[in-house]
């Protein structure tokens, strides 16, 4: 992973969003409240499970 980001709230996570990004990911999908302010951060979504979850399924229903 070559993408460094600095998440203040809580710097433990920002290997996920790094991972994220590293893949070019469309979405990263999270209980964790604190990725919410890196989203301003990030071409990435950053969602709830619930909420991919309601997505995914209209999509397939």
């Amino acid at each position: 992973v070559n993408n460094k980001v600095h998440l203040p709230r809580d710097q433990k996570d920002a290997k996920f969003l790094e991972c994220a990004l590293s893949a070019n990911a469309d979405f990263l999908i999270t209980g964790d409240r604190d990725f919410h302010q890196a989203q301003k951060l990030v071409n990435t979504t950053i969602i709830s499970v619930s909420l991919f979850k309601k997505l995914i399924c209209d999509v397939l229903s």
